[in-house]
C-alpha cells in the first residue's frame, strides 16, 4: 500500500477517488460488424419528386430535385445502382451535408456498381440522400455496416463538497456530491428522470439519488450529476457512487462504473487548530487452525484474528461486510472479512475474524493483514496499518 510522511493531517478536504466494481466484473465480447442490404423498393427508403418503379429491378428518376433518402444507423454505407450510357448526375448528402457530385454515365451498362461509398461514419444515426441534377439516376439497393453495439457507461469522476457557506467540513453542514458520467460505448445511453434510482451515491446506510434529470449522452461526451445530503456527525465516511445502479444495461465493462471517495467531517476548533488526527491501526494479529491439535495441518481451516483500533481523534469510516479494505493476504489469496465493520470512535477497537477455509499447503507462509488497503483514508500515520505472522503448516504424515 502507499506510505506517507507522518504529519498531523490539517487539510479538510480529502479528495482520493477509486474504482471499484459495483457488481463483478463481466465483460461482454463485441461481435463482428454486420452489413446489411436494403432494396430499393424497401419500405425504409423515401422517394420525393418524380420516380418510377423500374421491372428491371431499380427504380429510376430524371426529374431535377427529386431526392431518394434512407435513414440507418451504421458506420458506412454504399449506394448501389446500374450505369448506362444515357445516366446522368446526382448530388449525394449525409446528414444534409454535401459530399459530392456522382455520375451514372457509362459507356457501356455496368450493372450494381458501386456509386457512392462513405466510410468512418459514428455508430449512430444518419441519413444518406440523392438528389437528382440532370438525366437519368438510379437506385437499386443501400448497403450499409453496423459496427457491434457496444453499451459502457462510466463514472470519470467523484468528488464531493460542501453546499454551504462554509470552506471547510464541520458537523451538522450539507454536503453535495458530484459524479462525471461518461458514455465511452457507442450509442447513445439511456436519459434518467430526476429521483432515479440508477445514478446513485451510497454513503452512511443511505442510497442517495439526483434531483436532476440526466439527459442521454452521445458516444464520447459527459454530464455532472449533482447529489445533495444533509450534514453528518463529525467523523469520515466512505461514499460510494454507482452508475446503472439496477444493472439495467448490459456493459461490456461492468468494473468502471463504481468509484469511491472518503468524506471528512472536522469540527471547527480541531480543523483551525490543526489538532486533527486520522490513524486506524492494527493492534493485534493472530491466528489458530480449526483442529484440537496445536499444529495446523495441509488444507485445514485457518481462522485469522485482527484487531482494530483507532488510535485518531474522528471516527473511523465503517466498512461494509467483504469490503476490500481490510483484508488479510496470503499465498496468492486475499481473504476478506465476513462481518460489517462499525465506526470506531476514538480509541475504539474492535475484533474481527478472516477465514480460510481452503487451508494451505505444507511449508511456511507469512500471511499479512491490512488495514485501510485502497488507500481511501489520510492517516497521521500510516506505517501502523499492517501487520504480519509467519503461518507453519506441518504434514503429520511427513517422515512416517
Amino acid at each position: 500500500m502507499r506510505k506517507k510522511s507522518k504529519s498531523l493531517i490539517a487539510a479538510i478536504l480529502v479528495f482520493t477517488v477509486i474504482q471499484a466494481a459495483v457488481m463483478s466484473t463481466f465483460v461482454i465480447p463485441a461481435s463482428a460488424d454486420t452489413t446489411v442490404s436494403v432494396s430499393h423498393t424497401g419500405s425504409e427508403v423515401a422517394y420525393t419528386g418524380s420516380w418510377n418503379n423500374h421491372p428491371g429491378g431499380w427504380h429510376e428518376s430524371n426529374a431535377a430535385n427529386s431526392t431518394a433518402s434512407f435513414t440507418f444507423t451504421g458506420t458506412s454505407v454504399k449506394w448501389i445502382a446500374n450505369k448506362y450510357p444515357y445516366g446522368g448526375n446526382g448530388d449525394i448528402y449525409i446528414d444534409d451535408v454535401f459530399q459530392q457530385n456522382v455520375s451514372f454515365y457509362s459507356s457501356s451498362t455496368s450493372s450494381s456498381a458501386i456509386i457512392y461509398q462513405k466510410t468512418g461514419l459514428t455508430n449512430t444515426a444518419h441519413t444518406i440522400k440523392l438528389v437528382v441534377k440532370n438525366g437519368w439516376n438510379y437506385l437499386k439497393s443501400i448497403e450499409y455496416t453496423q459496427a457491434p453495439v457496444i453499451n459502457d457507461l462510466v463514472i470519470a469522476g467523484f468528488t464531493w463538497r460542501f453546499n454551504s457557506t462554509h470552506p471547510g467540513g464541520y458537523p451538522g453542514c450539507p454536503v453535495q456530491y458530484v459524479i462525471t458520467l461518461r458514455n465511452d460505448g457507442n450509442v447513445p445511453t439511456p436519459s434518467y428522470a430526476a429521483g432515479n434510482n440508477d445514478i446513485v451515491a451510497l454513503v452512511a446506510g443511505r442510497v442517495l439519488t439526483s434531483n436532476q434529470a440526466i439527459p442521454a449522452l452521445q458516444p464520447g461526451t459527459s454530464v455532472d450529476v449533482y447529489i445533495n445530503d444533509s450534514g453528518y456527525d463529525e467523523g469520515s465516511y466512505i461514499a460510494k457512487a454507482a452508475a446503472d445502479y439496477q444493472n439495467n444495461i448490459a456493459e461490456v465493462n461492468e468494473s468502471n462504473n463504481t468509484a469511491r471517495t472518503c468524506v471528512d467531517i472536522i469540527d471547527w476548533n480541531k480543523h483551525h487548530s490543526g489538532s486533527v488526527i486520522k490513524d486506524l491501526s492494527i493492534t493485534s494479529f493472530t491466528f489458530n487452525g480449526n483442529t484440537s491439535h496445536p499444529s495446523i495441518y495441509p488444507w485445514c481451516g485457518i481462522f485469522y484474528h485482527m484487531t482494530l483500533t483507532n488510535n485518531g481523534n474522528i471516527a473511523t469510516p465503517e466498512f461494509p461486510a467483504q469490503n476490500n479494505d481490510v483484508i488479510v493476504t496470503v499465498n496468492g489469496k486475499v481473504l476478506k472479512v465476513d462481518q460489517a465493520i462499525p465506526a470506531l470512535q476514538p480509541g475504539e477497537s474492535v475484533n474481527l475474524t478472516l477465514t480460510d477455509w481452503d487451508g494451505l499447503p505444507a511449508g511456511t507462509f507469512t500471511a499479512q493483514a491490512t488495514a485501510d488497503n485502497e488507500g481511501l483514508i489520510s492517516e497521521s500515520d500510516e506505517t501502523n496499518n499492517t501487520a504480519s505472522a509467519v503461518v507453519t503448516v506441518t504434514d503429520p504424515n511427513a517422515g512416517h
